[in-house]
């Protein structure tokens, strides 16, 4: 048994160890002792750039009209989704950018995320839509959907036919301007994944660690087209009925359901023939390229709004006959063509057609109704590359 003097000098030792810690610590209580560091402040910050376009300029803010931003953990489980639209912003200066406290949101320090978005030209959203055009296929659960969940899929009637679909917006988008809502996908092979940092300050310690800025980019890419076909030929005329050819574009793989990065799911896709947004007669204009009779020629315009351009993808587009459904002609290939047509700038033809998303397309018909020629012109670039089919 030990003696009472031997407790007291043990008592002794661990005072007298106390008292040297509490010198050499910190104190909030009093002025004599600097204060203790606190805990740093996380936060992480995610910002969304579309330079993946034409000119290589950022035109995000400018162009979205709402913006979805999907969470997902290290496994690709879901976690949260964040909707910001520029209805709710400083129309003049617009900031899509979404901040998250790593203390008091979702978003949890020393975890590892992916981050992934799409965003749409529209202002107002729904939340069961992510497009007006395009739908989300499956409900997103936390904790129970995963990235490969998420499917969009756009709006066609397949009601009446068993081996396609039919995308069809006439009654919607036959207003003069009007375009199918412009969808932008995270970049393939750019899903942004981060490990937010755990920082904590050490126990009775004066050094303070920094806060901390996780900064997230994600960079978006444009997956909706615009295309305008003129189709003329000395048969047509002013009065000329628009609904005496039927213009299509034909994706026999399908090209309307795709994944959070743009990808068409060819597995579930279903073959697809868009119809034109609109179609009018109006004054022919050679594009400086095509010939130009005494008399005025008059083309039949259709303009169409199709998801993303595949250069492999096989795509047909067709003049048929409205009521024998024969086909009167068309380009084959017609995503190879454009590129193979219009691309001076990128080795990689998939990178032009992602790039561009504004094509023209001229075709000349004889009298016959036979392909004469076609004619190719970029967005609102001045030239065009004419194809004789038909020798003169």
């Amino acid at each position: 048994m030990k003696s009472l003097g031997s407790k007291n000098s043990l008592i002794n030792i661990l005072l007298g160890i106390a008292t040297a810690t509490g010198m050499a610590g910190c104190d909030l209580m009093h002025d004599d002792l600097l204060p203790c560091a606190t805990d740093p402040k996380v936060t992480t910050v995610v910002n969304f750039v579309y330079d993946y376009n034409m000119d290589g300029e950022d035109l995000f803010d400018r162009q979205v009209g709402s913006v979805y931003l999907y969470v997902f953990d290290e496994n690709g489980v879901f976690v949260s989704r964040h909707v910001k639209s520029k209805q709710d912003l400083d129309p003049e200066n617009p900031d899509f950018s979404m901040t998250f406290d790593n203390n008091a949101s979702e978003i949890q320090m020393g975890h590892t995320y992916q981050f992934v978005a799409v965003a749409s030209s529209t202002m107002e959203y729904d939340e069961s839509d992510d497009t007006p055009g395009f739908k989300l296929v499956n409900e997103m659960v936390p904790g129970v959907s995963t990235i490969n969940d998420y499917i969009l899929k756009l709006n066609r009637d397949d009601k009446m036919f068993s081996d396609f679909g039919v995308v069809d917006y006439t009654q919607d988008y036959s207003a003069p301007d009007a375009m199918i809502d412009t969808l932008w996908t995270t970049k393939p092979d750019e899903v942004q994944v981060h490990t937010i940092p755990y920082l904590k300050a050490a126990f009775d310690s004066t050094d303070q660690i920094p806060d901390h800025v996780e900064e997230v980019k994600i960079p978006m890419m444009r997956i909706t087209n615009s295309i305008d076909v003129a189709v003329t030929s000395t048969k047509i005329k002013a009065d000329t009925n628009p609904a005496n050819y039927d213009i299509l574009i034909y994706f026999p793989n399908g090209n309307g359901t795709i994944d959070f990065v743009g990808e068409t799911l060819t597995d579930i896709s279903q073959p697809l023939y868009y119809r034109a947004l609109r179609k009018s007669v109006r004054p022919y204009n050679d594009n400086n390229g095509t010939r130009a009779d005494d008399e005025q020629q008059y083309a039949i315009y259709a303009t169409f709004g199709v998801s993303r351009l595949k250069y492999d993808d096989g795509a047909c587009l067709q003049v048929r006959d409205p009521v024998t459904h024969e086909i009167i002609a068309q380009i084959e290939n017609f995503s190879q063509y454009l590129n193979d047509r219009g691309n001076t700038e990128y080795d990689d033809p998939q990178e032009y057609l992602d790039r561009e998303y504004e094509f023209r397309i001229n075709i000349g018909l004889t009298d016959t109704d036979h392909l004469w020629w076609t004619q190719v012109g970029i967005g609102i670039h001045d030239w065009a590359v004419k194809d004789w089919y038909i020798g003169l």
